[in-house]
């Protein structure tokens, strides 16, 4: 990969009580709000949940990509790796929605309730305080975001797909990047940020929203990296963090707004 950055561990984020499934990031998130216009040959009352994004998901020691994945692992679907511990990925969030969701045991049948205020939560009975007896919600934020295919790709060498290397881009790029700008090609992806991640990458694209991107998200980009945070049991959990990018240039931020229209 063309970035780079060490793997480090860390002991500053709760170590010792982290609920490491709360930091799953793979799970489906609610549909991030388009339109869907602009084609008459498409027919009746659509909007965003008609469209099935691909997910990108972050890889921990529990959860849906354990099995197959690296901690620290970036993946879109389950199946294509994007980014690891030792390589960021600059992505381009376009719209990003924050709510609270139920906090409900990891891997349960029960579906936990979504709410879109802190009101609707207390109004239901609910708290955003850990302990209280109350149903817990805590907030997530939805992203859609957009990844630019780079010049290498991951090449699975072993029994598992996080066993393998970077290669240079051989495979169909179109495949897995189906969207072409400027003979660059992207993909498109919703991420649902939450956990231990909310603060060090939710909160980093509020903070972009009220400050150096204040025209729209897509006015810059942001770098996108994991890294694996210690506990005093010799464990390790993964945190995803999203640090300024470059400003984007009009061409392609104008593409963005089209994208979304």
């Amino acid at each position: 990969m063309s970035t780079t950055k060490a793997s480090k561990v860390t002991t500053t984020m709760d170590p010792d009580n982290i609920d490491e499934e709360a930091l799953i990031t793979s799970e489906a998130p609610e549909s991030v709000e388009i339109m869907v216009t602009g084609n008459s040959d498409l027919q009746g009352d659509y909007d965003s949940n008609d469209i099935d994004f691909p997910k990108l998901g972050v890889a921990q020691a529990v959860g849906p990509l354990a099995e197959e994945w690296k901690k620290g692992d970036i993946v879109i679907d389950g199946d294509l790796k994007v980014g690891d511990l030792k390589n960021p990925v600059l992505v381009h969030i376009i719209k990003a929605n924050k709510r609270y969701v139920e906090d409900l045991p990891y891997g349960g049948d029960e579906i936990p309730r979504t709410f879109n205020t802190k009101e609707e939560v207390f109004e239901a009975g609910g708290t955003i305080t850990w302990g209280d007896g109350a149903p817990s919600f805590k907030a997530v934020m939805d992203c859609l975001v957009c990844i630019r295919a780079s010049d290498e790709e991951w090449e699975q060498t072993g029994e598992t797909k996080g066993e393998g290397k970077w290669v240079k881009r051989k495979g169909d790029v179109e495949a897995s990047f189906p969207f072409d700008h400027d003979g660059e090609h992207f993909l498109f992806a919703t991420w649902r940020i939450k956990g231990a991640s909310y603060k060090t990458a939710a909160k980093k694209v509020t903070q972009a929203a009220k400050f150096y991107y204040r025209e729209s998200l897509s006015q810059g980009n942001f770098v996108l990296t994991t890294e694996l945070v210690g506990r005093r049991d010799g464990g390790s959990y993964v945190v995803a963090s999203l640090a300024k990018g470059s400003q984007n240039p009009e061409e392609l931020r104008n593409w963005f707004k089209e994208f979304t229209a």
